[in-house]
């Protein structure tokens, strides 16, 4: 971990965000992938739900119109024209109904389903209603009861049974589509989970070792210079600052040591001032002593040369 005592604090900090960033943005990233695809799987689901609903709500409709249709005929042989008028105008209804379902079944969205088995759906549904329920109602309308009977005996039944073999199958289908979409959606919701619990870790680290390194290459450099100009102002010049690399804080260092020496340089200079002031001084005071001296001397010569005169 030497190296990081050459990189600068600007640029460690710099590289932090930037691993933040990446960490997140992948994280964000993949969670809106997630979402997207999350999106996307209950539209496909709701578009199958309705489907069910459609096909259920036409089926039962089309069932009303056979029902209705068998009361009418029975109504209208017995005489009943009131009642089988009745039951023959909600057959109508119900065959509208079911028309209607069919229509709107055609222009739904079946994406994700097999298009054969829709396109099958939509045919059995077809044949059922223009070869077995319309032409029973026109046969009842008619009061033709034994081209109804024939038909309701012979041509509906088959038509019935194989538009019931194509929903029982497209409702399967669907609800294995289903089973999956949601299969989908929790696999989704849970790696979802694992990488934001992740990254929520990655970023605990990140934050931890940052402070280990703002520490270890900011904060106890920076004592350790503030440390070093207390001894300075102390008067310990002969302690060098140890290197500490290329940071910002290991940068100070060659100045730091380069005042120390201009210290050193000025206090050996006047120190060495002071002591060639001092023996100068000394020399001085030893002149002016021996003439002194000398003075003295001379004053007493003058004095006996005085004295003999």
């Amino acid at each position: 971990m030497n190296f990081l005592k050459h990189i600068t604090i600007r640029m460690a900090l710099l590289s932090i965000l930037v691993i933040f960033l990446l960490l997140w943005g992948g994280v964000s990233t993949f969670t809106l992938f997630s979402l997207n695809q999350l999106t996307h799987s209950l539209h496909l689901s709701s578009n199958q739900q309705k489907n069910i609903n459609i096909i259920n709500r036409g089926n039962d409709q089309y069932f009303r119109v056979v029902t209705r249709l068998s009361r009418a005929a029975a109504y209208r042989q017995s005489g009943a024209t009131a009642n089988a008028d009745r039951e023959l105008a909600s057959a109508g209804v119900a065959l509208k109904n079911t028309q209607d379902n069919l229509a709107k079944f055609k222009l739904q969205s079946h994406e994700s389903m097999d298009p054969i088995l829709t396109d099958k759906t939509i045919q059995s549904w077809s044949t059922l209603l223009s070869k077995g329920i319309e032409p029973m109602v026109k046969a009842v309308t008619e009061n033709r009861f034994e081209d109804y009977n024939k038909l309701f005996n012979n041509d509906y039944p088959p038509l019935s049974r194989e538009f019931g073999a194509t929903v029982e199958k497209y409702n399967s289908t669907v609800d294995i589509a289903t089973e999956a979409a949601s299969l989908r959606v929790e696999t989704l919701v849970d790696w979802c989970q694992r990488a934001l619990f992740a990254a929520l870790i990655a970023g605990v680290i990140i934050l931890f070792l940052t402070d280990r390194y703002i520490v270890s290459y900011l904060v106890r450099p920076l004592e350790s210079i503030k440390v070093h100009f207390k001894r300075l102002a102390e008067g310990q010049l002969g302690r060098p600052m140890p290197e500490f690399g290329r940071n910002c804080v290991g940068q100070l260092i060659p100045y730091l040591r380069e005042m120390q020496n201009s210290l050193v340089n000025t206090v050996s200079t006047i120190r060495n001032s002071t002591d060639a002031i001092y023996t100068g001084a000394g020399e001085i005071a030893a002149g002016n002593a021996d003439l002194s001296s000398r003075t003295e001397q001379q004053a007493a010569a003058l004095e006996e040369t005085a004295a003999s005169m």
